[in-house]
């Protein structure tokens, strides 16, 4: 009787150690379809987000009305886009600064979302281009490139995406968020909840500047655009994009350039 109890004893101990080993072995994080998220497992119970503090009005400008812009100079008379919304600048805290001379004019400012958001959304969403474009630019590229270009472009590849809409969700895809990451690709850059518009334009900027920085690409923007559509190990040999790359990119890069020639 005692051998038989024992031996029941060690099953159980095997098969509690058995279950604690494979749980460490499979990867933590769970993906949930219904919430459109990629989240770690440990994360799963309601997180509260810490207060963030008011920031404070920059030195020198005047405080715009909410939605009208940012911080203006005084004295000052930015240029204003034929067809945009207003005549302030809406260059938000925690961005590139705007110079209406040279290449550090904030192409960002007059441009609207398309309309697809509200105002204080799209004001949120040009404030992460500005931060993680500059925090992430490919500094190998400035020669080819500006910051601000980069996150010109970042803007029109969201509208490409989704048209700036979290809620896009592609039938039969793992795409999620207003920049479309797929699963793997979400999980390598520890995006975790897509419907975090700042987290999206972070993991996208991070994305972005490894793709102009790898040797197929060379900071060749045709190529860098194609590859996040195609992905990393699609054709995107030097000179060589395929058809759906190039339709990617004819809906962006021509964007871009007008933007700039219109700034």
């Amino acid at each position: 009787m005692a051998k038989k109890f024992a031996l029941v004893l060690a099953l159980i101990l095997f098969f509690q150690i058995a279950s604690a080993a494979y749980t460490s072995y499979v990867d933590v994080r769970e993906y949930i379809p219904n919430e459109f998220k990629y989240i770690p497992r440990e994360a799963v119970k309601p997180q509260v987000k810490p207060q963030t503090k008011p920031q404070a009005k920059p030195d020198g400008g005047t405080q715009t009305n909410p939605g009208g812009g940012g911080a203006t100079k005084p004295g000052s008379n930015p240029a204003v886009k034929p067809g945009s919304t207003n005549g302030n600048s809406d260059n938000e805290a925690g961005g590139m600064a705007t110079v209406q001379s040279g290449k550090n004019i904030d192409y960002l400012s007059p441009l609207n979302c398309a309309n697809a958001v509200s105002t204080s959304d799209c004001n949120a969403i040009k404030s992460s281009l500005r931060t993680y474009s500059e925090k992430n630019f490919p500094y190998i590229c400035k020669n080819t490139f500006t910051p601000e270009k980069w996150a010109l472009v970042l803007y029109w590849q969201l509208y490409a995406e989704s048209t700036f809409n979290r809620y896009a969700y592609p039938s039969g895809s793992s795409a999620r968020g207003i920049c479309q990451f797929l699963r793997e690709t979400a999980l390598e850059y520890h995006l975790y909840d897509p419907m975090d518009d700042a987290e999206c334009i972070r993991a996208m900027s991070e994305y972005m500047r490894d793709l102009a920085q790898k040797p197929q690409t060379k900071c060749d923007l045709d190529l860098t655009v194609a590859a996040y559509h195609v992905g990393p190990n699609g054709d995107i040999r030097r000179g060589e994009i395929s058809a759906k790359g190039q339709q990617y990119v004819n809906k962006i890069l021509p964007q871009v350039e007008s933007t700039i020639s219109n700034a």
